[in-house]
């Protein structure tokens, strides 16, 4: 850890590359050697190498580094802070609209159920269960799906705004792929 820290106060480009050392796989950043992944590092019951394995961590290093510097970066911040405002104005918009075009929906099917409703029910009936029972179950599904939406809505700008910051891109994503997983499974039955 104390290597990585001064790598990240030297700066340089801070690339991370593998070379094969008979028997084992280095794993060097900007030419300076950080670690070393050796046979005994893999696990023998895996179809994984040393080769695979420093490669992965190669991938997730870079990564990591690319993150670390990002989150150093004021300007990166300050455009990442931007788009979340951006970005929750415009849920703030799309929320305020799906919940108006619910509330005009919810109107027009609790009037038409408010004219079915009399006509159908006889007059003992509308006075021991009354009419805004039996139209109020009738609405509860139309409330589900505005909730629904609502959540759903809630859901993917959440996702959004963890991708824009690097610490919490990881979470984002991961949120943004259960999503994409929930509604296919939702799809396929």
């Amino acid at each position: 850890e104390e290597r990585m820290q001064e790598m990240l106060q030297q700066g340089g480009p801070l690339v991370v590359t593998t070379r094969y050392v008979d028997p084992y796989v280095a794993v060097f950043v900007d030419d300076d050697l950080l670690f070393r992944v050796l046979p005994g590092d893999v696990d023998p019951e895996s179809s994984q190498s040393p080769r695979s394995v420093a490669d992965a961590a190669a991938v997730t290093l870079q990564r990591a580094l690319q993150e670390v510097r990002e989150s150093r970066d004021s300007r990166t911040m300050a455009t990442a802070l931007g788009k979340t405002v951006l970005a929750t104005i415009a849920l703030a918009v799309v929320l305020w609209l799906a919940l108006k075009a619910a509330g005009w929906v919810e109107r027009r099917w609790r009037d038409y159920l408010h004219r079915r409703t009399a006509r159908m029910m006889p007059e003992w009936g509308q006075h021991i269960v009354g009419p805004s029972a039996i139209e109020d179950l009738l609405l509860l599904p139309v409330r589900l799906l505005k909730w629904s939406v609502v959540a759903l809505l809630v859901y993917e700008w959440l996702a959004v705004v963890l991708e824009f910051f690097p610490y919490t891109r990881p979470w984002g994503e991961r949120l943004f792929e259960n999503l994409v997983v929930a509604l296919s499974d939702l799809g396929r039955g």
